[in-house]
């Protein structure tokens, strides 16, 4: 298994409102938070919705070169998290918690962080 069929992706982009859902300028790439591991894998779960952001390349690019960073900041996600139960940090200062609906829920960050991440 690869990416996203193409209907996914579109509502990746369209729940982004094509805009990086880390920083806010235009989305360019999908992002799987939970990588893919060497090789791709089966498990249909990498290419759900709450494993999928759209991301601009610097971002993209960011997260790739800082993944302790990325870990932390929840734009990453360790193989043996559920990425629905870990929150992602913007740089705005809001929570986003990916669901698996497709939707979102945002928030501020009430615990005194201050970006960037």
């Amino acid at each position: 298994m690869t990416g996203p069929d193409l209907a996914t992706r579109q509502a990746v982009i369209e729940r982004a409102g094509k805009r990086c859902e880390r920083c806010g300028l235009p989305g360019e790439q999908i992002h799987h938070r939970k990588p893919r591991q060497m090789g791709g894998t089966s498990d249909p779960a990498i290419n759900a919705f709450p494993n999928l952001v759209l991301v601009c390349v610097t971002c993209h690019d960011e997260i790739e070169r800082n993944r302790q960073m990325a870990y932390e900041s929840g734009w990453l996600v360790h193989r043996w998290d559920d990425p629905a139960q870990v929150p992602a940090l913007t740089l705005e200062g809001f929570e986003i918690h990916f669901n698996p609906d497709g939707t979102v829920a945002r928030g501020f960050i009430p615990r005194g962080l201050t970006p960037p991440f």
